[in-house]
């Protein structure tokens, strides 16, 4: 078996700092029960932190203060990514995706049982939620450029995928390609 992370880079358009490092889909990675993946990310520095059945907020917006997971556990969501101009993606059960600080995101369309789990890396959470406006753009580029890239995965570990993708991208290598990995790779409960 395998898993596959999808890699989408956005710019920056005068509203949405979008970010250098690219959002990531991972498809068909969930491969536990929600306590179990909940806590394999929770070892892995990820922090499981709410729950939803409705979907993504349906306006586009942004987090500038932290990176964010959204795990989805059953269903389908269809969202967009990088402000109005950006990219739609369907995530469905067992896919997650990570998105960067500073990167768009709205939740456009779900399937009835929709259940979503997402939190952010360890030490940060939100406190910002931000919808864009042309006068806050330079300040909260400054802001999401700041989050650090991370160490762990929040499925493969420490020094995973996640940590050499964004750090590739830190340093203006763009492979937009999709990579594939052997699940066998996965973290497992300590």
């Amino acid at each position: 078996m395998t898993v596959t992370i999808e890699k989408l880079f956005f710019d920056g358009n005068g509203r949405v700092p979008n970010s250098r490092l690219p959002l990531l889909i991972y498809r068909n990675v969930v491969r536990w029960d929600v306590p179990a993946m909940e806590a394999i990310m929770r070892q892995n520095k990820w922090i499981p932190s709410w729950h939803a059945h409705h979907g993504m907020w349906p306006r586009h917006h942004f987090h500038c203060e932290a990176h964010e997971i959204i795990c989805v556990t059953k269903g389908t969501h269809i969202g967009k990514f990088g402000g109005h101009n950006g990219k739609q993606a369907q995530l469905n059960a067992g896919d997650v995706i990570v998105i960067p600080a500073g990167v768009g995101h709205c939740g456009l369309q779900i399937s009835e049982d929709l259940n979503l789990t997402g939190g952010f890396h360890d030490g940060f959470g939100v406190v910002d939620f931000r919808m864009g406006f042309p006068e806050e753009y330079a300040e909260l580029c400054q802001r999401a450029r700041q989050v650090p890239i991370l160490d762990y995965d929040p499925f493969f570990g420490v020094d995973g995928p996640l940590a050499r993708i964004w750090r590739d991208a830190d340093r203006g290598i763009r492979r937009e390609e999709a990579e594939t990995f052997n699940a066998s790779q996965l973290s497992t409960l300590a």
